[in-house]
């Protein structure tokens, strides 16, 4: 069992300068421009002394949509870095009983479990409901269940007034009306940012226990991730947390425990920007994450990037 520094991957050269380019970035933030990019959310925090920091985040409508993605792009990462050859997938199974169940042709077989932490459970649940409305806000109609549940979300008296009608008329909750969220333009969305609940490594933990109690088999063969939903927490935060944690993810039975960062993606896993860092790994991936930083003339906290069309 190896614990060593965060480790990024990314899957396009730098980009034009963003129009936010004035504001702060943190060191979890993508090498390109996100201005544009598919299933891409930016969010600009600003702090109690009114300077600005800019945060981009991978955003998607169902849980499990984003799961697929974070599986295809861990797969990239594994093939590109640890594996070195091409291989051909075979999901066996999907949630019975981890979320994936991997064959691989070149014989390993793993599976998959990923699991999320975010700075408080309000803020969870907000980005949830802000990614749900993105979705819909793109759709011409929309089921009249769906649009009462964001009605509720973001009620406003118009809706309100065409969800009484379409009820009065004898509409099914099923059935389909046109949407009144529809929009081609960009969505704008204002909230409070309350501080984080808890400290990081209590979230990781936490997360990563919810995993362990699972009372199934294969644990020695699953690796976990976490997806890191945090707003508030940057690069060192997560050397601290990997420091506090060290003893206690040596005792897991987990072979591999990694701190995914999704920036953006398209559906397919292929136009997007992630990073990866390796709080828990073996002796063989972390030697070749040692080589390829000393490869890349890297110094402790930078970051390895490449580009898809290497």
């Amino acid at each position: 069992m190896q614990i060593f520094a965060p480790y990024s991957t990314s899957m396009h050269e730098e980009d034009d300068p963003s129009p936010f380019d004035e504001m702060r970035r943190p060191s979890l933030f993508p090498v390109v421009s996100p201005d544009g990019r598919p299933n891409c959310k930016q969010l600009v925090i600003i702090q109690r002394d009114g300077s600005a920091v800019l945060r981009a985040m991978l955003e998607g409508p169902e849980p499990a949509h984003r799961e697929q993605l974070i599986c295809l792009h861990y797969l990239s990462h594994s093939a590109k870095h640890f594996i070195r050859e091409n291989v051909s997938v075979r999901f066996v199974a999907r949630d019975d009983p981890w979320d994936f169940e991997i064959e691989m042709s070149n014989g390993c077989s793993f599976n998959l479990e990923i699991t999320a932490i975010a700075d408080n459970e309000r803020r969870f649940r907000t980005a949830r409901y802000e990614e749900r409305f993105a979705f819909w806000s793109r759709q011409e109609s929309i089921p009249l269940r769906e649009l009462r549940k964001l009605a509720d979300q973001f009620p406003n008296e118009h809706t309100e007034q065409q969800i009484s009608a379409h009820l009065g008329a004898g509409t099914k909750p099923g059935a389909w009306v046109p949407n009144p969220f529809r929009s081609d333009g960009p969505i704008l969305f204002h909230s409070g940012m309350m501080p984080p609940a808890r400290p990081l490594e209590t979230l990781i933990r936490e997360a990563i226990q919810r995993k362990l109690d699972k009372p199934h088999l294969g644990k020695p063969d699953t690796s976990i991730i976490v997806d890191n939903r945090t707003a508030m927490y940057d690069g060192p935060d997560f050397f601290t947390a990997a420091a506090n944690l060290r003893s206690w993810l040596g005792s897991l039975p987990f072979p591999d425990v990694w701190i995914y960062t999704g920036y953006f993606s398209d559906d397919s896993g292929q136009e997007a920007e992630y990073s990866f860092m390796p709080f828990k790994t073996t002796g063989e991936k972390w030697n070749r994450l040692q080589e390829l930083a000393e490869q890349n003339g890297l110094k402790d906290g930078e970051r390895l990037i490449w580009s898809h069309s290497e």
